[in-house]
């Protein structure tokens, strides 16, 4: 959460010489979240107290409001993960609670453009679709970001090979026991062209070179991995003149309302991609098969969705994701990580307020 701020506002009635007072904070220290009371009584000055976004309130505060003589109380949230105070009030607790579920179509504020834009982005069972229109909660079984049965399914209708169009290369740096991975999208068709082991990063540097001039990629086509080791590797690939590049997947997503980090985004759209059937992936190797099929989705403290972290993966025996990392980077990056809009729409909502750019998919570049 934020800093913790405090923000007083009042306002006096002419027609009553009492004052009304309304207090607004933000904090995820419990101790700044009690001590609320009737200065008088509960008829005279009754306290209320309103939860906006109460599913990334932690569970302290709200047992910290506990503690407060209220007499009124409204929880107000999108749906997020399967867990908190939150979520117990529409489940184990409802019998305590006045619950309601509201989805986007009972919302006339709301352009119905943009849920349509929304299902065509995401699909009906994507969490992001399911938390901002449905109004649902992502159960615990839904949590891989694609099981290997939608996955086999998708393989089995995936597209005719497309190869003209954009060129996106994606390279995943590692060294010792994990691979370097170079795989390249052309249209949309993507494939692995080699994984590799190499403990000496110049001479795996010397190999991602090769293979760039051997695939005739150009350096504004091709992203690499450049948190930890990456960086280091980044930087010899420019001093053979291939000055690629850099992804950072723990920055800001290109939709920060939706997704904690870069990375989340990526996978989440790459495997989205995959499922719609708008990439060819020809016959995908067992071990890439496996590893896009076996990470999690997972909700961040402030309600975005992101993936399961590699440092948890490896406690659950899971090797890192090496080539699902390069394959999905290469089906979400190009036009739209450069900012390049191919193929734009844009659209405005109702009110005018503001404008949204929806790409076309991937298919059609």
């Amino acid at each position: 959460m934020a800093v913790p701020r405090m923000d007083v506002f009042a306002d006096r009635d002419k027609n009553q010489p009492r004052r009304r007072v309304r207090l607004g904070f933000s904090t995820d220290d419990p101790g700044r979240a009690e001590g609320w009371h009737p200065k008088i009584d509960n008829g005279t000055d009754p306290v209320c107290i309103i939860v906006d976004e109460a599913k990334t309130v932690p569970d302290g505060v709200f047992e910290a409001f506990d503690r407060c003589t209220r007499t009124f109380q409204l929880w107000v949230s999108s749906p997020g993960a399967p867990r908190g105070q939150f979520y117990e009030a529409h489940h184990s607790r409802s019998s305590d609670f006045f619950t309601r579920k509201i989805r986007s179509d009972q919302c006339p504020h709301l352009d119905p453009a943009k849920r349509e834009r929304d299902l065509q982005t995401y699909g009906e069972d994507h969490p992001v679709y399911r938390s901002m229109h449905l109004a649902e909660f992502t159960s615990d079984n839904d949590r891989l970001v694609i099981d290997s049965g939608r996955l086999a399914r998708a393989l089995e209708g995936q597209p005719t090979s497309n190869k003209k169009g954009e060129v996106v290369a994606f390279c995943d740096f590692a060294a010792g026991r994990d691979e370097n991975v170079l795989a390249i999208r052309r249209g949309n068709s993507v494939e692995i062209i080699r994984a590799w082991r190499e403990a000496d990063t110049v001479q795996a540097c010397r190999t991602f070179a090769h293979l760039f001039e051997e695939h005739e990629l150009r350096p504004a086509w091709i992203w690499g991995d450049a948190d930890g080791l990456g960086t280091v590797m980044i930087d010899q690939l420019s001093e053979l003149g291939w000055r690629i590049n850099r992804f950072h997947g723990g920055k800001p997503a290109i939709a920060p309302d939706e997704y904690a980090n870069l990375i989340g985004e990526v996978w989440h759209i790459g495997v989205r991609e995959i499922e719609r059937g708008r990439i060819h992936l020809g016959q995908l190797d067992q071990t890439t098969f496996r590893q896009i099929s076996s990470r999690r989705s997972e909700w961040a403290s402030n309600g975005k969705l992101r993936i399961e972290a590699k440092d948890v993966m490896a406690k659950h025996g899971l090797r890192s994701p090496d080539r699902a990392d390069a394959l999905l980077g290469a089906i979400a990056c190009g036009a739209r990580l450069s900012g390049a809009i191919t193929g734009a729409v844009k659209t405005k909502t109702a009110s005018d307020a503001f404008t949204v750019e929806t790409i076309r998919s991937f298919s059609e570049f």
